[in-house]
């Protein structure tokens, strides 16, 4: 509910159960739509593509390349200053698990896992082990930016790239290197 002057007065419906306050959904209902959350995720792809590029075709670069997609601040969000991932803040305030604003999330976070996994795939990772590795690096890519969102500071989440390269860099070695 969001705090307004009551235009319907004593004996209104939304004066019986809470006083002075209307019924209008709240400012963030607009961030937690399903089209809203999609053009968010298109922004992150297109992000993401041009740091993939940039990495080339080193394995490891490409895996801290998502690192760096998470940990930086759109340049259309400036004066907004960081804040963790808006998908996720979205989940959050879902109460639905059948919302159709959930499955763009979880969609979302599939395409990340299916990204690193297929990285580390191309760089002949065993699949049980691509699989598992790349579980591992989205729940620290996930847990860096929502530290780093609520201290509101991208650092905290760039903190995840000496994790991310202890975790991966092991299983991109040689066999006897």
């Amino acid at each position: 509910m969001t705090w307004r002057p009551n235009s319907a007065g004593p004996g209104g419906a939304a004066s019986d159960q809470h006083p002075g306050y209307d019924a209008a959904p709240p400012r963030r209902a607009r961030f937690t739509t399903p089209a809203y959350l999609t053009a968010r995720e298109e922004r992150w792809r297109h992000r993401l593509a041009g740091l993939l590029e940039a990495a080339g075709d080193d394995p490891l670069e490409r895996i801290l390349a998502y690192v760096h997609g998470y940990a930086r601040i759109p340049e259309t969000d400036v004066g907004g200053g960081f804040r963790g991932c808006a998908l996720v803040n979205a989940a959050a305030e879902l109460a639905g698990d059948d919302d159709p604003s959930l499955a763009v999330v979880r969609g979302s976070l599939a395409t990340v896992r299916r990204g690193l996994e297929q990285i580390l795939l191309d760089a002949a990772v065993e699949e049980t082990e691509a699989k598992r590795l790349a579980g591992h690096v989205l729940i620290v890519l996930e847990g860096a930016v929502a530290v780093g969102g609520i201290y509101r500071d991208e650092q905290r989440a760039l903190d995840a790239l000496d994790l991310v390269r202890d975790v991966v860099a092991p299983a991109l070695r040689p066999a006897g290197g």
